[in-house]
């Protein structure tokens, strides 16, 4: 069995503690739903049910408290240890991806702020050689894993879905109402699987995922989503999904050091980064 994820042994202890999920969220500065996928991603590595509902609550299972009880005396060491060695302070300049700075990292920004409350973090979201670590989303080298790969597929708002109604077809869709981000080449690949052959021309082309979004969730057009950026439109209703296909982008999001080397404060973030991603 793989070790389970840190912040997830975390979660569980604290609820332990404290005895409530509102609790645990607040002293880790995440929220409820966070804690709840934590402890759902835990159970799924241990193999057996951590909770149990009780009245509007939950209480940790008797296999649950039994782990706890073991694992503690490691965890108490561990922060420890931290606390006594850990040289992760001073300054921290990130430059990100905008979509991934806006839709994944800004979002969870207290989480490792909490972790590591010496370190002064400053995000970029344009390229730059002050930057101690640049996470960007281009072509990667294949023997390399990258941070996340992405799948994109078509999104739109309701508004735009029923008024009037959307073809059923790709191959009826008015081509001048696709919205393309950098380059127009994405919506004649996804296009390409529906042997659907648009003149992809006319369509506004952004330079920001942001703005094309928000034209999007204006009822502007069709653009092509992906579940980083789309995930929490989609939930809501403000997205929807009007086809199911999708593709593999050709691009993923990857981590590079800057030109100083790896700091005891980058290696830091690089872990808590990775960790999370992966839980």
């Amino acid at each position: 069995m793989s070790l389970p994820p840190l912040s997830s042994i975390t979660a569980l202890e604290t609820l332990d503690r404290l005895g409530s999920v509102k609790a645990t969220a607040a002293a880790l500065n995440l929220t409820q739903s966070a804690v709840s996928h934590k402890l759902k991603t835990l159970q799924t590595t241990l193999g057996f049910p951590l909770t149990s509902a009780d009245g509007r609550g939950v209480i940790l299972t008797s296999q649950a408290r039994q782990y706890v009880r073991s694992i503690r005396p490691a965890l108490t060491a561990l922060h420890d240890a931290h606390q006594t060695i850990s040289t992760a302070s001073g300054p921290l300049t990130i430059s990100c991806a905008p979509g991934f700075a806006a839709y994944w990292l800004a979002p969870r920004l207290s989480e490792f702020r909490h972790l590591f409350p010496d370190i002064a973090l400053r995000l970029l979201t344009q390229d730059s050689a002050a930057a101690d670590l640049s996470i960007r989303f281009t072509r990667h080298d294949p023997a390399t894993e990258p941070l996340m790969r992405i799948h994109f597929f078509p999104v739109c708002a309701p508004s735009y879905a029923h008024s009037p109604s959307i073809p059923k077809r790709a191959t009826d869709l008015d081509p001048n109402h696709l919205l393309h981000l950098h380059t127009r080449k994405d919506w004649d690949a996804w296009l390409s699987t529906q042997k659907a052959t648009l003149d992809t021309s006319q369509g506004v082309l952004f330079d920001d995922v942001q703005t094309m979004l928000a034209a999007t969730t204006a009822g502007q057009g069709l653009s092509l989503g992906d579940r980083l950026t789309c995930e929490d439109a989609l939930r809501s209703g403000a997205l929807i999904r009007p086809y199911a296909d999708e593709i593999l982008s050709d691009k993923a999001y990857v981590l590079e050091t800057g030109q100083g080397g790896r700091s005891a404060s980058a290696t830091a973030f690089e872990n808590w980064l990775t960790e999370t991603l992966s839980a």
